[in-house]
């Protein structure tokens, strides 16, 4: 799988698990120029911090793994949620959170 494909799946899976939409939000999965495949989504870290943070939800970069993380605040025993970018370590862990009903 892709970095886009990865990306792409996350974000219909938050959409799905959660409802929510922004204006921008499309999801499409088409031919693009040149016949190549195109995904698109529109959630962003821009997006998703502001909302998640209300959450106590914090965005970190771990040099050694060289790897974005996202974590709750305190020690409820939620895993942390690691990937190479910004957005997909918070949409791991939306998804996550939306497993375990704390959001």
């Amino acid at each position: 799988m892709t970095n886009q494909e990865e990306l792409f799946t996350l974000c219909k899976a938050v959409y799905e698990a959660t409802g929510w939409e922004t204006p921008e939000t499309v999801w499409s999965l088409g031919t693009g120029a040149m016949g190549s495949d195109e995904m698109t989504n529109k959630y962003t870290s821009d997006y998703l911090l502001p909302k998640l943070q209300e959450h106590g939800i914090h965005l970190g970069y771990d040099k050694e793994q060289q790897a974005w993380f996202a974590f709750p605040a305190g020690d409820d025993g939620l895993c942390i949620q690691f990937s190479d970018t910004p957005v997909k370590a918070l949409l791991k862990l939306v998804l996550k959170m939306r497993e375990e009903g704390v959001l």
